[in-house]
Formats: C-alpha cells, sequence, structure tokens
C-alpha cells in the first residue's frame, strides 16, 4: 500500500517529522509530494526560505520516507496522482483546504481513493522557573515568576503560566529557555538547570495537539518585568503553593505539583 503525502515543508521541524512518522504508518511505503516554490507563493503569499529542491532533499533524507518528489508544474492538476498511484493519501490536522480540493478533484474525475487525515500535532516546548529570593521578611521563600498569557484562543487567554516558548529546528531546549525568557521578561539568566519533562495532550476542536513540555529553573536577579504587551497581560513573583491560587493553564499546574512541590 502506498501512501501520498503533500507539502511545502519549509525547513523541516519536528511536527513534519511527526506527521510523516504518523502517515507511514498508514502503509507500506511513503511517497512525498514537495510543493514548488512558485506554488508557495501563490499560495502563502511568500518566497519559501529554502529552494524546492533543498527542501525535497531535506525530505527525502527522513528515515520514515520512501520517495520525496516535486509536486505538478500545474497548480491543482494533481497529475502526481497518476505518477505514484497512491493505495491512501494522507493530510495534516491543518491540510482542510487541501483535503476539500482532492475531493474536489477526485469526484470530478470519478475515482476512489481514501484520504485519511493525521489529525495529530506535536510542540516541543521549554518553559522558564524565573526565580529570585523573596523579599519578604516572614517566608524568605524563594518566589518564581508567573504571567498572564494573552491568547485568540479563548481556551488559553488569561490563564496563567511559565514564561518560555517553542523550541525552534535545531535548537538545544536550554537554549531556547534563555531565549524565551530574555525575550519575554527582559530577564537574562546566567544559568538554566534542568528540572524534567512533562507531556501534556490538548483536545482541540478536531485534533489532538501533544505538547512535550522541557522545564528549567533560571535564577535571576533584581529588577522589572519588562514582557510584551502582545503576549502577556500582567505577571506575577509567586511561590510553588500561592500559585496553584491562580488560574494556571492545567500542564503548568501539573508542572508546579510534580517538580516544586515535594
Amino acid at each position: 500500500m502506498t501512501v501520498l503525502a503533500f507539502g511545502t515543508f519549509d525547513r523541516l521541524h519536528e511536527g513534519h517529522r511527526v506527521f510523516l512518522e504518523r502517515a507511514a504508518l498508514l502503509g507500506d511505503r511513503l511517497v512525498v509530494a514537495v510543493a514548488r516554490d512558485e506554488h508557495v507563493q501563490m499560495l502563502k503569499s511568500k518566497i519559501p526560505i529554502q529552494n524546492e529542491e533543498t527542501r525535497r532533499a531535506h525530505v527525502a533524507d527522513l528515515q520514515c520516507v520512501d520517495e520525496a518528489i516535486l509536486s505538478d508544474e500545474q497548480l491543482g492538476s494533481y497529475e502526481i496522482l497518476d505518477r505514484v498511484q497512491p493505495t491512501i493519501i494522507a493530510v495534516g490536522y491543518d491540510q482542510t483546504a487541501l483535503q476539500t480540493d482532492l475531493i474536489r478533484h477526485l469526484l470530478e474525475q470519478d475515482r476512489l481513493i481514501p484520504i485519511e487525515r493525521v489529525a495529530h500535532k506535536e510542540a516541543h516546548v521549554a518553559l522558564g522557573v524565573v526565580s529570585r529570593r523573596s523579599t519578604s521578611q516572614t517566608t524568605g521563600d524563594d518566589q518564581f515568576l508567573i504571567m498572564q498569557r494573552k491568547d485568540k484562543n479563548p481556551m488559553w487567554d488569561k490563564k496563567w503560566e511559565f514564561p518560555g516558548g517553542k523550541i525552534d529546528a535545531g535548537e538545544e531546549p536550554i537554549d531556547a529557555v534563555v531565549r524565551e525568557i530574555e525575550e519575554e521578561t527582559g530577564f537574562r539568566t546566567a544559568e538554566a538547570q534542568f528540572l524534567g519533562n512533562h507531556t501534556h495532550d490538548w483536545q482541540m476542536s478536531d485534533y489532538i495537539m501533544r505538547v512535550h513540555l522541557y522545564l528549567f529553573r533560571c535564577p535571576v536577579g533584581e529588577g522589572d518585568v519588562q514582557h510584551e504587551d502582545r503576549s502577556a497581560y500582567t505577571s506575577a513573583w509567586v511561590t510553588p503553593s500561592e500559585a496553584l491560587n491562580y488560574d494556571l493553564l492545567e500542564a503548568n499546574a501539573d508542572l508546579i505539583r510534580k517538580f516544586l512541590l515535594h
């Protein structure tokens, strides 16, 4: 059984790899059609960072991929179906427009090829326990920083969380957390101590997003938080037990119980 998958694959990242690995499980052979440069510009209104041959070669290097080829010269012709003769077509969680167009084409051609949606996304995120010594004379405990998230998704908007963000392709988690902390808070941390991993599944409207969290303790000095207005409403310095009184993102509450409360 031959599986055919489509994509741009500009700057190949972990999400691409996961999609293709899951697509490969649908059959015995995986063929990947890589979008041509001019099609990327037409569909996404931007020039791809890597040219089509570089993108194709990077996809071909993946162990789960049997063959990577360039897509049709004419956008929407789907001549590639005749070349590959797929048993199954795999589409990603965010390829709704492609799936709709494929269904249209197959109906027009009176052709039956099952389309399987890989309704699963994975992300890798580095988070920092940005900590400093409390100025309180009563507790003297270390405090850490939590931020109130600003997000278009109401499921996450106004929830409290650790500062941090997605790990870029080829970036180490420790480098990502140092970078994200400075971008989101203005603090520079001289050291980052790895505390552990945690995985959390978010049930979105029509797919599952699995987030792999890498937690680091990042001590900082005195100073005011310089949070980004586009990503946070406000921030607070709290102890682990105090943090649980805030409306935290579920995964962040799990991290506090798992690594900060003993």
